[in-house]
């Protein structure tokens, strides 16, 4: 078209002539740049079957600013068109390329970058609702040189994500539940309520921004439904701040009534800050991603039942019991090891010695440890034992004999017995003056403990010695029913997930 002609209303001589090239979204246009100001502008021509009267006056910062236009109705046999005759502000980025790259490299929006998105999409809603415009498309948004978002001004009603969806253009959903009811009974004209329409689009843009992933995967084409799971399930795993996450629970609502309105939702955007620059990367370090990633791990497996978290606390719970009785056979055993007396009235400590040269680490504690039958083996090598108290309720009582050391020693050899049940502090005294070094006994409770420990009886030790294999097999079978109880949870939840899609 030709300068003085066709834009009669509108100067270009302060414009120079750029090139002329093919636009995916305008088709064949024209540009130009101002030359004081830098701004590009594009003029286009195009015919529509039905399009929604672009406004010349529109004012909005998140709009794009129509210079001129002119609207011609033509008419002929077959049908009827408007051929559209257009000049206004040109960007070339989009916001569907921006959130692509990103992907590709990992680089995801800042917080504040995801709220200055809702702050200026719902904003340029609101001003289009006061001309009765609703876009209804809101996957094809723009982005200005800036970074900030750009709506057109005119929007072609047969060119709308629904009415491609109908007539089977594509495959790409991006439209609202109630969208999906009416596509499936193929209506040709939506009696539904636009501006909740728009807030649940919104929402998924938000979402496909937040998580770098389409949504276009949490729809059916074939069945026309969507995984109202799976969309909760990626809200839930967003690394971002729970109001975050609360805002785009809201406008992902199934009923229309429960989204809010406009206005609404703006209150509570406008409490954070925001940052429309949406082409601003933050360089983010190595360490800083690898927490990310460890952080979004973490929650993946934080929306797990409570049963799981329940399982594990129990099991550790009882490892505390075990370890706390084992503690308490430990000190018993010392002290079974400080009463063995040689032939000379001396004390043998020479296995006392090599048990504490042997460190124990926590996680061996209990594979460390001689068994019972490796106690006992020594013992009776010894062929020296100390039989003190058996009581005579005890099956063994009626034929054991009274104190004795061994064929040679006498009785008149032997410690008294209340000797050998001394304060274990005097005893500890009477073993340093020796210049003896036996491991300090482990504190244990007077009042819970104290009838257990200075039990002698043969059934008293022969318990206690054995408590070490006991012990180790009770702790592995609980680490084993616990794996195996986690292992059928995770199996439920995938079956879940397949029941529900």
């Amino acid at each position: 078209m030709g300068q003085s002609s066709s834009t009669t209303g509108f100067n270009l001589q302060q414009y120079q002539f750029l090139n002329q090239i093919i636009d995916p979204r305008f088709g064949n246009i024209k540009l130009y740049q101002k030359n004081d100001s830098g701004e590009t502008i594009c003029i286009i021509e195009k015919n529509f079957i039905k399009i929604n009267s672009p406004v010349k006056n529109l004012d909005h910062p998140n709009i794009l600013k129509v210079h001129y236009y002119k609207a011609d109705i033509c008419k002929n046999i077959c049908s009827t068109f408007t051929k559209l005759q257009l000049i206004q502000e040109y960007v070339s980025n989009e916001l569907r390329q921006n959130i692509k790259i990103r992907a590709t490299k990992q680089q995801y929006y800042e917080e504040k970058q995801l709220w200055g998105l809702l702050s200026m999409c719902l904003k340029a809603l609101m001003y289009f609702k006061s001309f009765q415009i609703y876009p209804m498309d809101l996957k094809n948004i723009l982005l200005s040189n800036q970074g900030t978002i750009k709506f057109q001004s005119y929007y072609d009603i047969q060119n709308s994500q629904y009415i491609q969806l109908l007539n089977q253009i594509t495959e790409d959903i991006h439209i609202s539940p109630e969208e999906l009811e009416c596509l499936k009974t193929k209506e040709q004209v939506l009696n539904l309520d636009f501006e909740k329409c728009e807030i649940f689009q919104l929402g998924l843009t938000a979402l496909w921004a937040a998580t770098l992933a389409d949504t276009n995967s949490l729809f059916s084409y074939d069945t026309l439904n969507y995984s109202e799971y799976e969309m909760k399930q990626r809200i839930e795993e967003l690394n971002y701040s729970q109001q975050f996450k609360n805002i785009l629970l809201k406008m992902l609502k199934r009923f229309p009534q429960d989204r809010g309105s406009f206005n609404e939702l703006l209150q509570v955007v406008s409490y954070h800050e925001c940052n429309e620059n949406l082409l601003e990367i933050k360089q983010i370090d190595k360490i800083d991603q690898s927490i990310q990633q460890i952080s979004r791990i973490r929650q993946q497996y934080s929306s797990r039942s409570l049963l799981s978290d329940n399982i594990i606390v129990k099991n550790s719970n009882e490892e505390c019991q075990l370890s706390r009785i084992s503690n308490q056979s430990n000190f018993q055993l010392q002290l079974n090891e400080t009463s063995k007396i040689s032939l000379d009235n001396k004390f043998n400590i020479s296995e006392s010695q090599n048990s504490q040269n042997q460190e124990i680490h926590q996680i061996n504690k209990y594979r460390n440890k001689p068994s019972f039958s490796q106690n006992k083996q020594q013992l009776d090598s010894q062929i020296t034992y100390l039989q003190i108290g058996t009581p005579h309720h005890s099956p063994e009582s009626k034929n054991t004999s009274k104190i004795s050391l061994s064929t040679k020693n006498q009785l008149s050899h032997v410690p008294k017995i209340s000797n050998m049940m001394i304060n274990p502090l005097k005893q500890n005294q009477q073993l340093q003056q020796n210049k003896i070094v036996i491991p300090k006994p482990i504190k244990v409770d007077k009042h819970q403990n104290h009838q257990q420990l200075y039990d002698t009886s043969y059934f008293s030790q022969l318990s206690l010695m054995s408590n070490r294999s006991i012990l180790e097999n009770k702790v592995e079978e609980a680490i084993l029913k616990s794996k195996i109880a986690l292992e059928k949870f995770d199996q439920t939840i995938n079956q879940t997930k397949l029941f529900r899609n």
